[in-house]
């Protein structure tokens, strides 16, 4: 509540979370498991890139274009700069899920660093680093000096400290050990 609305961060109760911690997210995760006795935590990289692509195997959920209709990247229809909007706004993916794509960034439970040589299904991830990674990037992508669509698609990923809530990445919560 003390930066709602400041620095572009959100401030309605109906869009996404922002300027939190790993540390924060993850502690939320826990405080809503105890109140409605289910394991929440926050995805692994490979659950979310998952849920992202909904069964597609395009650059996006929805096909191998995504445009402001589909998405919020930073950029509306009519070609205006934007931040994060109310949760719901766009179009679900063909799995019901909202927001994959743009409004914010999300915490991973997983620690950022190279991948495994070797295939693997479902993979954990790093257990140890100094970053947290973070998918779906934000409406910041079209913004960046280096930006543009390619950092919303679902194999796209980053690094964020995890003590460091910024602007950019929220999260959402995933119910299951």
């Amino acid at each position: 509540k003390k930066v709602g609305g400041k620095f572009g961060n959100t401030r309605a109760d109906d869009e996404p979370v922002t300027h939190v911690s790993s540390r924060q997210a993850g502690d939320f995760c826990t405080w809503l498991g105890r109140k409605e006795g289910k394991p929440y935590r926050l995805p692994t990289e490979a659950e979310w890139e998952y849920a992202c692509r909904a069964g597609t195997k395009t650059l996006y959920s929805t096909g191998d274009t995504l445009t402001a209709e589909q998405a919020n990247f930073g950029i509306s229809a009519d070609k205006k700069r934007i931040g994060a909007v109310a949760v719901g706004r766009y179009k679900p993916n063909a799995w019901g899920l909202h927001d994959m794509h743009g409004n914010v960034a999300e915490w991973c439970h997983d620690w950022h660093g190279p991948y495994e040589a070797d295939a693997q299904t479902d993979p954990v991830g790093r257990v140890d680093g100094n970053a947290r990674v973070v998918r779906g990037w934000s409406t910041f992508a079209v913004a960046h000096p280096n930006g543009g669509l390619r950092f919303l698609r679902p194999a796209n990923r980053s690094g964020h400290l995890p003590e460091a809530p910024t602007r950019h990445p929220g999260f959402r919560v995933r119910v299951g050990a």
